[in-house]
């Protein structure tokens, strides 16, 4: 009797012993599956925070070159005029002294 209660125990505790490493096993799973799904939430985030920061520089670039075309544009506008203003008052005074030859040849 003493030899089947000691098989029994035996196989009892061997029982026992597969049945915790199979719920071991399991907790394994789990906590490795959450530690992988918090890993890649944060990997995430962190790419998202890093994709910002790229955006808000190639955009703060992308209106520098804008502002700097656009003074540009500005400049040549503003000499444009100026060159038309010269040659319009060149002419005009031109046309004036013409005016005024003939009046004095009229005298």
């Amino acid at each position: 009797a003493v030899r089947i209660q000691k098989r029994m125990h035996g196989k009892f505790a061997r029982q026992e012993i597969h049945r915790l490493n199979l719920a071991v096993i399991e907790m394994q799973r789990l906590v490795r599956g959450g530690l992988t799904r918090k890993f890649i939430h944060m990997y995430r985030a962190h790419l998202e925070h890093i994709s910002c920061i790229i955006q808000k520089a190639w955009r703060s670039r992308q209106a520098y070159m804008q502002l700097k075309r656009d003074i540009r544009y500005q400049q040549q506008r503003d000499l444009q005029v100026k060159c038309v203003l010269m040659i319009q008052s060149l002419y005009r005074r031109k046309q004036a002294l013409k005016v005024a030859d003939e009046k004095r040849y009229e005298l």
